[in-house]
């Protein structure tokens, strides 16, 4: 009977030892994954003030871009109601250059009736001056 006790004293002793190496597996193995945890942990913190910060950053982005477009439709606007002054100015000029060209041909033709007048007026008297001299011989 006592070989029998050692061999299952034995038994129990081996069964304590893989136990105890499996014990302490498994502790060096829940070591290491709260480790892990934590250093996911830690990177999950990280991550999530760096979500925070560039969401701030794309917010801030936003606003400039709306602040942009806003500029960019005054500017359009001040655009198109600079370009309607300049078609209003160029028509106005057009009409201003046809009205002179027009004048200055109706002061042309003014100018070659008077001529036309001086010449007829200036025959005339030297008709008379004829007839005159003519009559005193």
């Amino acid at each position: 009977e006592s070989s029998g006790i050692n061999a299952e004293y034995g038994e129990i002793e081996a069964q304590l030892k893989k136990t105890a190496e499996e014990r302490s597996v498994l502790q060096e193995q829940i070591f290491r994954e709260k480790e892990m945890a934590a250093e996911a942990d830690d990177q999950r913190m990280r991550l999530a003030t760096k979500k925070a910060e560039l969401e701030e950053y794309i917010h801030d982005l936003e606003e400039r871009i709306d602040s942009e477009e806003e500029k960019n439709q005054k500017i359009m606007a001040e655009k198109k109601r600079g370009e309607g002054t300049i078609s209003e100015l160029e028509s106005s000029l057009a009409d201003e250059g046809n009205a002179r060209q027009k004048l200055s041909i109706e002061k042309q033709q003014l100018e070659n009736k008077l001529k036309a007048l001086e010449d007829s007026l200036a025959g005339r008297e030297e008709n008379i001056s004829k007839m005159t001299r003519d009559k005193a011989q």
